[in-house]
């Protein structure tokens, strides 16, 4: 059991001030480890009244230690300017000390000042390139926060200058790879995939650069090689929680709108291909390493919904929400929980659209959007859902689904054709030319125009994947009708 950290001024005498102070930080650690920051605050006080009264060459760096150990207690308390306060004393004392300068530009981003942000790490990081020891960390952060803004195209620009220069950085990779995806850049994602297999091939490949190839395999729609990258570092001291939840959102097929929709409309079976089994065995590994994770929770909530057909289950969602109001994952499962409900469905996705948009949940907030955006198609309001799926494509242009329903309003709007057929080119070409729904559309569209080229370069492929399908044998009687002189 920890003793109090206050000690009377006999004991204090006895000890030497240094080794006392280094009691209270040990003890203020210990603390902090048990999540008691207060008590760990207290001990930090008492450390500085201590240096404060010895002589200035004494006190040294370890009070600048002390202090930003108190400015991460007054962070985790919610007392954010009060955090900035202590670190800038930290500084004052140790100008350069860097990992005081990566700590306030934390605070800030903490704080969603992220213009502060960015101006620390630009400053102490482009200026100390060589001999910074934070460089991966900083360059994360600067970019995280050019992405909180909206600023893809910045993000996207700085992501790929810092890549150039460190490829042995496997999370700047991993940042490099989905801003890529949000983008469009396709086949930047498939080269640097090409790279990366050379890699694996020479057995070059860590733990970091497995994580890489299973993002590029999963954005490439190849969900089986993510699978097997992302199992072979499950057991990864620095991979392994990212790459089970990776796995984990494979398998509930997360941000899948297809899928969802058809699941609560009762289209298909729920589990038709026995991923759910797979799932759970990887949730059970999550929930006890991560107990009080709310992410691994609503995960759980997803896999109900899967298994149990969604019964019952609300209050998962809405204990979450009751600690976090705004916590958009619980926010989208309660809107995909109450489907069969469409008053509860749409108070929570129109919540989710006021909400400010946060790239940390882009998945979520995307979906959101299209969902809504359907359901304002069935209620008629194709202008609102048009500005939806807007929305969803300046935040993610690979949204083959976003594509889809601003191709679709624009046509129900009688809008232009020519966005009309960029719409589904782009449904058709980000889907690998696997979607006969998009690839009817998009023939039948070219016929329509009289590109009569294009619908015959499209018409084989699109047989080849519904040979069956009655409609097709309209399609291909229409396209004969218009090639006859």
């Amino acid at each position: 059991m920890l003793q109090s950290c206050t000690y009377n001024q006999e004991e204090v005498k006895t000890l030497d001030r240094d080794a006392y102070v280094q009691i209270l930080i040990a003890t203020a650690d210990i603390y902090c480890r048990k999540r008691q920051y207060e008590k760990a605050r207290d001990c930090l006080i008492q450390g500085i009244d201590i240096l404060s009264k010895s002589q200035p060459k004494q006190k040294g760096k370890i009070l600048a230690t002390v202090l930003s150990k108190l400015a991460d207690c007054h962070a985790h308390l919610g007392y954010i300017q009060l955090a900035v306060g202590s670190i800038r004393s930290a500084l004052q004392i140790h100008p350069k000390g860097q990992s005081y300068y990566l700590q306030l530009a934390k605070l800030f981003y903490k704080d969603n000042q992220y213009n502060k942000c960015i101006l620390i790490c630009e400053e102490h990081f482009i200026h100390n390139e060589e001999n910074y020891i934070h460089n991966e960390e900083t360059m994360l952060l600067m970019i995280d926060s050019f992405m909180k803004k909206s600023e893809l195209e910045t993000a996207l620009k700085k992501c790929a200058a810092a890549y150039g220069k460190h490829k042995n950085y496997s999370r700047l990779l991993c940042k490099y790879i989905i801003l890529l995806q949000k983008m469009g850049e396709i086949s930047q994602v498939n080269k640097i995939y090409d790279d990366l297999e050379t890699l694996e091939l020479e057995g070059n490949v860590n733990d970091g650069q497995q994580m890489c190839t299973g993002l590029c395999r999963q954005f490439l729609g190849d969900t089986v090689g993510a699978l097997e990258s992302f199992n072979a570092i499950r057991n990864s001291e620095k991979w392994s929680h990212e790459s089970l939840k990776n796995m984990v959102r494979i398998y509930l097929r997360m941000g899948d709108f297809d899928y969802w929709s058809s699941l609560h409309k009762g289209i298909h079976a729920r589990d038709v291909d026995g991923t759910s089994e797979a799932a759970d065995s990887l949730l059970s590994i999550l929930e006890k390493t991560l107990p009080e994770d709310r992410e691994v929770s609503v995960f759980r909530g997803y896999w109900e919904m899967i298994v149990l057909g969604g019964s019952n289950i609300l209050d998962r969602f809405n204990n979450i929400l009751r600690d976090d109001e705004n916590y958009i994952p619980a926010l989208l499962a309660l809107a995909l929980q109450g489907v069969s409900t469409p008053k509860i469905m749409r108070n929570s996705l129109k919540k989710i659209a006021m909400m400010p948009f946060d790239i940390s949940y882009a998945i979520e907030f995307e979906h959101s959007y299209l969902l809504l955006a359907e359901d304002y198609i069935e209620r008629g309001n194709f202008d609102l859902a048009n500005d939806l799926a807007k929305r969803c494509l300046y935040y993610n242009r690979s949204s083959i689904k976003a594509w889809e329903i601003f191709g679709k309003t624009t046509e129900l709007q009688n809008g232009s054709c020519n966005d009309v057929v960029q719409s589904y080119e782009k449904c058709w070409s980000l889907g690998n030319k696997s979607s006969h729904l998009s690839g009817y559309r998009l023939t039948a569209l070219y016929i329509k125009m009289n590109k009569l080229t294009e619908a015959l370069n499209t018409l084989p492929r699109v047989y080849s994947l519904s040979p069956e399908n009655v409609s097709f044998k309209s399609l291909v009687s229409t396209l004969a009708l218009s090639l006859r002189p």
